[in-house]
């Protein structure tokens, strides 16, 4: 993540393949607790638990891909 002020990051995630893809995925998540531009007014939880969801989903479809090649 690049952000520029005083925060504090909350939950780092397992490399996935393609980091922007993840980002995508995350934004349009959670698109209904979007404040404006890149904020949202959101739970910690609901935040982690949304992205992990979508790691996992990321690396099973890797995984997935891995086996067919």
């Amino acid at each position: 993540a690049n952000t520029w002020g005083d925060f504090e990051s909350i939950y780092e995630s397992e490399e996935v393949a393609d980091c922007a893809k993840l980002e995508k995925e995350v934004h349009q998540s959670l698109r209904k607790y979007q404040a404006k531009g890149e904020w949202f007014k959101i739970t910690k939880d609901i935040a982690i638990n949304t992205i992990q969801e979508l790691v996992d989903a990321a690396q099973e479809q890797e995984m997935g891909e891995a086996r067919v090649s």
